[in-house]
C-alpha cells in the first residue's frame, strides 16, 4: 500500500511539472513550481521503486534485502526532497525578500546535505508488514527530527504566506489560488514528516494518506491560475 500509495503520488508531481514544463517557460514562477515538482516526483518515485526486492518472494533474505534497499531508496530519495526544497524557497523569497533568494537556497542545500551525510551515518531499519501493507521507515530519531525541520522551514512560512495573501486579496482567482497553494503545503507539512516519527503502521498510513491529499491540493493550486485562463 506505501509503495501504490508513493508511486501515485510520484506520477501526480511528474504530470503536474510536464504540465507546467509546457506552458510559458519564460514565466519564473512556472519554471520554479515545474522543478520543485520534477524534484519531489523523483524523491518519491525512488522510495516507491526501493520496494522492487518485495516482488521477488517473502523469504527472510530478501526481506533485509528490502530493508537495505528501503533504506538507500530513503537517503538517496530524500537528496531530491532537499533539492526540491532549495529550488521551492526560491519562489517565496522572490516575492518577500528577492535578494535573499540565493542565500536561502544555499542554506537549504547545506542543512539537506548535512541530514543526508546523518541519514548514512545513522541507517534506518526499514521493515515491510504484510498484514497491513505498510512500510514502517524506522528512521532514527535525529534523522526524523532533521527530516522534519527542512520540510517546516520550507513550507510553513510559505503556507502562512499564501494563506494571508490570498485572505487579503480582492481577485478571486489570486485569493482561491493562493488558499489553495498555503493549505496544500501546511497539510503536506503535517503529514510528511509523520514518516520519520511514527512506529506505528496506522500512523504510517494516516501519514501516507495526508501528504497525498496535500500534495493534491497544492498541485490544484499551481494549476488553478492556468485553468483560470482557459
Amino acid at each position: 500500500m506505501s509503495a501504490l500509495n508513493w508511486l501515485l503520488m510520484g506520477f501526480i508531481t511528474f504530470w503536474v511539472s510536464l504540465r507546467l514544463f509546457s506552458l510559458n517557460k519564460k514565466d519564473f514562477q512556472l519554471r520554479t513550481f515545474s522543478l520543485f515538482f520534477l524534484f519531489f516526483s523523483l524523491f518519491i518515485s525512488i522510495m516507491a521503486l526501493a520496494h522492487f526486492p518485495l516482488l521477488l518472494s517473502h523469504n527472510l533474505k530478501n526481506h533485509e534485502l528490502f530493508s537495505k534497499a528501503m533504506h538507500l531508496g530513503y537517503a538517496i530519495g530524500h537528496i531530491f526532497l532537499y533539492l526540491s526544497l532549495a529550488v521551492f524557497v526560491r519562489l517565496l523569497l522572490s516575492w518577500a525578500a528577492p535578494r535573499l533568494k540565493n542565500i536561502g537556497s544555499a542554506f537549504f542545500l547545506l542543512l539537506g546535505g548535512a541530514t543526508t551525510v546523518l541519514n548514512f551515518l545513522l541507517p534506518s531499519l526499514p521493515e515491510f508488514s504484510h498484514s497491513t501493507g505498510v512500510t514502517l521507515l524506522n528512521v532514527a530519531p535525529l534523522v526524523g527530527k532533521l527530516v522534519a525541520l527542512n520540510v517546516a522551514l520550507a513550507w510553513v512560512p510559505a503556507g502562512i504566506y499564501f494563506i494571508v495573501k490570498g485572505v487579503r486579496s480582492q481577485e478571486k482567482n489570486v485569493r482561491r489560488r493562493a488558499i489553495l497553494l498555503g493549505i496544500g503545503l501546511l497539510i503536506a507539512t503535517i503529514g510528511g514528516p509523520l514518516h520519520d516519527i511514527s512506529q506505528q503502521a496506522i500512523m504510517f498510513l494516516i501519514a501516507d494518506i495526508v501528504v497525498l491529499a496535500g500534495i493534491v491540493i497544492l498541485a490544484s493550486g499551481v494549476m488553478y491560475k492556468e485553468e483560470a485562463k482557459s
